[in-house]
């Protein structure tokens, strides 16, 4: 395809742009009334100093840290305009879905993938979160790397796979996130099972400089950033990841959950801590057993259909990390495979209609999907409305969840309603004994509540179950220096400085004593 003419198709197919973005703000209208959470939200920009100048968040380099520092400036906490961004970022996302499938296959293909994608329950997390936005920023640029680099493979333009070199290389650079590594197989396998355009010589070729601009992201951040987070598992939450699951035990319940989650979105939520019994653990490793063999099977009868299953599971390579450094799974790790299963199924529709000759089993069966799929997606945006909503809903489905319930004490105690919150605690630390958060958590209630020898006391334990836990010591300084102890309150701090010396509680609190010293 010309220049020329894929700018015609571009400008053609505006109107269908309009389109998806009336669909999304359809199904997404909840959201734009919804507020921040308590995962991540607060963290990442309410209290976040980074973005509150815009100068030092543009130092950072980062495309994420520079587009929510300028949200920052422009409408300080107002979630609305972020989640706004959050829907027209997803529409464009769709409408490089339909362009990429338009490419590949039809515009048929192109136009169902991209309205399915758009109303896909499991796309609902990156989407309603508003720290999800890493996610939406690194499908724009997968897509849009992948779209010059299709129409390379169609042209042999070099200027498009210039153009798709420059994209991903921005990508690694300035956005940053690792999910983009998945492009690489993935056009690998549009190469050899669909397009079919390239031999192997003249793709190693075509692929050199992709791997050079990967080579040297893995070297000069990927490796450091898995450094740092390890380290902060050890520092942080006291677990090595070297000690979790092993990758054998795990894979299987990653690779069930993608594909349950993509045919059947019912159970979402963010902490997918379900306790599985020992028949649905046995049904995942069968499952994860037959998925090559399968795989083998579906390429040998169907190419493509083949090749959008096999781009399904590598857009989850990362998942599979041999260290647990993340989530087994999670809703928002599906949002570029969700695409390929889009394609996937509506390619499948499509089959199944001239192998029939049904002329209407294509459309009854959208309109029954995109009728589920967008009931769904707008009930799933009422769970996000804010943190008590997203908290309650995650714990009907996963009870037993330690994490959920210590969110749950944040927002009690945020609204003030202290026995709730220590009962909430309470349970979290039952749950796990070893969560010092949790027990942390007790005493600070206590502190509010102004029973200082209960908060010290629940402050102690907490340091005994961490004994790096600087929160808990700066905690105790306080009580002591309310208590009048100054001299024991010098040591709380200094020990919570010590620690974690970029810790600003203690270092201010350190800076008042010496004033009040002097």
């Amino acid at each position: 395809m010309g220049r020329k003419t894929f700018i015609q198709l571009i400008k053609l197919n505006l109107p269908f742009l309009a389109v998806l973005a009336l669909l999304t703000f359809a199904v997404y209208i909840k959201s734009i009334d919804n507020n921040f959470v308590s995962a991540d939200d607060f963290a990442g920009y309410i209290d976040n100093p980074d973005i509150k100048t815009l100068d030092k968040a543009i130092k950072t380099a980062n495309f994420d840290m520079g587009f929510v520092a300028t949200m920052y400036q422009l409408f300080k906490l107002n979630p609305a305009p972020l989640h706004i961004s959050s829907l027209v970022f997803h529409a464009l996302v769709a409408f490089l879905i339909f362009i990429e499938g338009l490419l590949l296959f039809n515009k048929r293909i192109g136009t169902l993938g991209a309205v399915l994608f758009t109303i896909h329950p499991v796309n609902s997390e990156p989407v309603l979160w508003i720290s999800g936005h890493p996610y939406l920023f690194n499908a724009l640029f997968f897509f849009s790397s992948l779209i010059f680099f299709t129409l390379y493979l169609k042209s042999k333009d070099k200027v498009y796979l210039i153009l798709s070199v420059a994209i991903y290389a921005f990508a690694c650079a300035f956005v940053r996130n690792f999910w983009i590594l998945n492009l690489l197989p993935v056009m690998l396998l549009i190469n050899f099972t669909i397009t079919k355009s390239l031999t192997i010589k003249q793709f190693v070729r075509a692929f050199a400089p992709f791997f050079i601009v990967t080579a040297i992201f893995v070297g000069v951040y990927v490796i450091n950033a898995f450094q740092t987070r390890t380290a902060a598992y050890r520092f942080y939450y006291n677990l090595d990841p070297a000690q979790t699951a092993p990758l054998l035990n795990r894979a299987p319940v990653t690779l069930f959950r993608t594909f349950e989650f993509l045919v059947y979105p019912v159970g979402l939520n963010i902490y997918h801590e379900e306790i599985l019994s020992q028949l649905f653990y046995i049904s995942m490793i069968i499952f994860a057993i037959l998925f090559i063999p399968l795989l083998i099977f579906v390429f040998k009868k169907d190419k493509i259909a083949g090749g959008l299953v096999a781009c399904i599971f590598v857009t989850t390579f990362l998942a599979y990390n041999p260290l647990q450094l993340a989530w087994i799974f999670a809703d928002r790790y599906l949002y570029l495979s969700s695409a390929f299963f889009c394609y996937l199924l509506v390619y499948l529709l499509i089959k199944l209609e001239k192998r029939f000759n049904s002329p209407n089993l294509v459309t009854n069966s959208m309109i029954i999907i995109c009728i589920l799929f967008a009931i769904r997606t707008f009930v799933r945006s009422f769970d996000w409305e804010d943190s008590r909503s997203l908290w309650l809903a995650t714990q009907k489905l996963v009870p037993n969840s330690y994490r959920v319930y210590n969110n749950l004490g944040d927002v009690y105690s945020r609204d003030g309603n202290f026995p709730k919150a220590i009962e909430s605690f309470e349970i979290a630390a039952k749950i796990y004994p070893g969560y010092a958060e949790a027990v942390h958590n007790i005493g600070n209630t206590y502190l509010q509540m102004g029973d200082l020898d209960t908060a010290e006391k629940y402050f102690l334990e907490a340091i005994k179950i961490r004994p790096n836990l600087f929160q808990s010591y700066y905690f105790v300084g306080l009580v002591e220096y309310q208590k009048k102890n100054y001299t024991k309150a010098l040591e709380y701090f200094q020990k919570s400085a010590e620690i974690d010396p970029t810790y600003i509680p203690a270092q201010q609190a350190l800076q008042t004593m010496q004033a009040q010293s002097n």
